[in-house]
């Protein structure tokens, strides 16, 4: 059994009611390997499992990044393998996730939002990250708490546990 094999089965409900749009093609192991080493970081296997199959997509109003897009993101907004202590992102504050602890890989973005999911590097368990919330108009205390244990947690809650405010139509 496949860690995604639920997944798989909702990207091909044709009712799509979860807004689902994953990118057809996943990333190879040397794509991934390869961006692993330019960041100096291993990614959570969940998150890897996920790029091996999609490699990115919509889900919702949100974007997960491909490979490519985690590298162009990291390149633009600063990203610094976690050394024992926490540094910030960008001492120049010129741009909005400037002061990001600089070990959070930002992966995912919102349409109508600028918050982003960070991946939190600074260390793994069972091979998982958390995954921590950027909002620039928190504290760095906010910043470093975890909303989600691992990626695919993220996932389940978000994609499984649909939300309660959502009406149901019932066919009569």
């Amino acid at each position: 059994v496949m860690r995604y094999d639920w997944l798989v089965a909702l990207t091909q409900d044709v009712r799509n009611k979860y807004y689902l749009d994953l990118s057809p093609k996943g990333a190879s192991q040397e794509e991934i390997e390869q961006l692993e080493s330019e960041l100096g970081i291993r990614l959570p296997e969940s998150y890897r499992d996920f790029l091996k199959i999609w490699n990115g997509g919509e889900i919702r109003t949100s974007r997960i990044l491909s490979v490519e897009e985690l590298l162009d993101y990291a390149k633009e907004w600063g990203f610094e393998k976690f050394d024992t202590e926490i540094k910030i992102a960008d001492k120049r504050q010129r741009h909005y996730y400037a002061s990001r602890p600089a070990h959070q890989l930002i992966f995912r973005t919102f349409e109508l939002s600028p918050v982003v999911f960070c991946l939190d590097t600074r260390y793994q368990q069972s091979g998982e990250s958390f995954i921590a919330q950027y909002d620039a108009a928190e504290n760095l205390e906010g910043h470093l708490k975890p909303i989600f244990p691992s990626f695919e947690s993220m996932l389940i809650e978000e994609i499984l546990e649909e939300p309660q405010s959502e009406i149901q139509f019932l066919n009569p």
